[in-house]
Parts: C-alpha cells; sequence; structure tokens
C-alpha cells in the first residue's frame, strides 16, 4: 500500500467518526441546552477551539464558507456561551452519540486502543500553518474515554483539513474554485452548493468568479467533451439559487429535523443548462482548470 493509499483509507476511517457530529441530535440537544440558535450551531461549535476570535478568523480559516454566513453566528454566539462551554458541549455530544452507536460493540480495551493509536499519530504531526488542528490540541482532553477518543480523531479531522487548505492556496485556488472542484467529484451535495456558492453580494461575487482574467490559466479554450467539461455536469458551475443572509437567517430558524430531511432528500447533483460553457470559462481562468486539462 502506498502513502497515498494509506492516507485514503485513514481519512475514510477517521473522517465519518468526525464528522457525524454535525448532523447528531445530541449535538442539537446539547447546544439548544446553551440556548444557542440552531445558525450558530455549527460555526461556533467547530470555531470554539479557536477561542473568542472575531468572523474574520473564521472566514479565513474555514476557507470556503460566504463571510454572511459566518457574520450571522460569530462573534454573538460567545456573547450567549463561552468558546470553552461549547467545547464541552460539543465533546459530551459526541460521547453521548458514540455511545449509543458503537457502544455494545466496543468494551474498554478497545477504546482504549484505538485512542493509544490515535495519540501516537497526533503526537506524530507538527501544527504548524495549522491552526484547526492546533487548537484542538490545545482544548483540556475529556475524561470519558469516548469523549477523548473523538477529539483526537478531531484534531486528525481538521489537521487534514488545514492541509488541504494549504495546498489550494500554494496552487492559488481560490474558496470558489475549490467549491468548483469539490462539486466537480459529486461528493457535494445540492443544498450545499446553493449555500455556499455566495459571498456578502452572492450573484456579483460568483460572476466575478467566471469572468476571471485570462492570464491565470490555460491558454487554448477547452474542448467539448473533454475531461474538465465532463465534470460539470453539477450544479454548482451555474449558481441556482444564492442564499443572501436573510434567507440563511430565516432557514436557520427551521426546525432539525425539517432541516435534516431536506439535506438526506438532496443527495444527487443536477444538471442545468450552460454547464459545459462554465466549465469552460473554469479552465480558462483557473490554474487548476488548467492542471486538469493538462491531465485529462
Amino acid at each position: 500500500m502506498t502513502a497515498l493509499e494509506l492516507t485514503a483509507k485513514l481519512n475514510r476511517m477517521v473522517a465519518p467518526i468526525h464528522g457525524f457530529i454535525y448532523f447528531a441530535p445530541e449535538a442539537t440537544e446539547e447546544y439548544e441546552a446553551l440556548h444557542l440558535p440552531a445558525s450558530h450551531h455549527y460555526f461556533a461549535s467547530r470555531a470554539a477551539a479557536l477561542g473568542s476570535v472575531p468572523a474574520e478568523v473564521v472566514v479565513a480559516t474555514f476557507f470556503n464558507f460566504p463571510p454572511f454566513m459566518v457574520e450571522v453566528a460569530i462573534p454573538d454566539a460567545w456573547s450567549i456561551a463561552s468558546p470553552a462551554a461549547i467545547q464541552t458541549a460539543r465533546m459530551r455530544a459526541a460521547g453521548r452519540a458514540l455511545r449509543t452507536l458503537a457502544g455494545p460493540a466496543l468494551d474498554a480495551d478497545d477504546i482504549a486502543e484505538a485512542s493509544a493509536l490515535t495519540r501516537r499519530i497526533i503526537d506524530g504531526i507538527e501544527d504548524a500553518g495549522r491552526p484547526l488542528a492546533a487548537g484542538n490540541r490545545a482544548v483540556p482532553e475529556p475524561e470519558d474515554a469516548w469523549e477523548r477518543l473523538w477529539q483526537r480523531i478531531t484534531i486528525l479531522r481538521e489537521w487534514r483539513g488545514d492541509v488541504h487548505i494549504a495546498a489550494l492556496v500554494a496552487a492559488a485556488v481560490d474558496p470558489v474554485e475549490a467549491l468548483l472542484l469539490h462539486a466537480a467529484t459529486g461528493q457535494l451535495l445540492q443544498s450545499t452548493r446553493s449555500k455556499r456558492s455566495c459571498s456578502t453580494q452572492p450573484p456579483v461575487r460568483f460572476r466575478s468568479q467566471r469572468s476571471r482574467p485570462p492570464d491565470r490559466g490555460a491558454r487554448r479554450p477547452t474542448r467539448r467533451g473533454s475531461s474538465v467539461c465532463k465534470l460539470a455536469d453539477c450544479s454548482m458551475m451555474v449558481a441556482p439559487s444564492p442564499m443572501t443572509a436573510e434567507r440563511f437567517a430565516r432557514r436557520s430558524s427551521t426546525s432539525p429535523t425539517r432541516r435534516r430531511s431536506r439535506w438526506s432528500r438532496r443527495s444527487a447533483p443536477s444538471t442545468r443548462s450552460g454547464s459545459s460553457s462554465c466549465c469552460a470559462r473554469f479552465a480558462r481562468h483557473s490554474p487548476m482548470g488548467a492542471h486538469l486539462r493538462r491531465c485529462g
């Protein structure tokens, strides 16, 4: 097994164990006990490891969220509950959920072994240039074995995310381009595409992305039917319904049950007319698009 294959396997093992917390009803219960509005749950819980930072820091470290979405939650969340209280609630929710889901299958020795292995991995990696990983490493480890295991896995997941952002910045791929690439893999849900495809002025921001100066990328037109144009079968290439701050605030008041049902229904990327031409623009104007053309 190559290093790349081993890394991919580790990601498949780690990502679900960390990521479920953003959809777990236990987390919603814990945050509601702190009187956090639904619009604050994601950003406040994930950013809590950084401390009482302003919205600009969260926008920068999370990389690909429109600022208005972050500004709805941050810094208001810190006036409702302290970052330490939110972090504790998050770990407590993770422990409750893991105990319910996996408790019957794993005994104390299994948990101790998994936790020790995770500790060895995070002890062998550096945090320089990786703010979310460093912030989570600085969080005092909980006494509960399930919570401790989850928090160690969270360090790994955030370390990986920080490295992704470093790679995107090094390749001069901006947040919207990163979402274009993510959408092209078919892994980005329709609901996520519509929410993240905009900035303070969503339509203007997205149009500016599609009209980048040609000196950023390829020097010849993209062939219709090429590998890049085939990636255009996802509606991220044309912002379907840009979300404004007002719409986001209204959506945040939706009940968690309704939000989950709407999320589950939007599982397949939709195709829209004009996607190939949008992809051609992306290929012409983006260095990453040029790389994809050369490889495909």
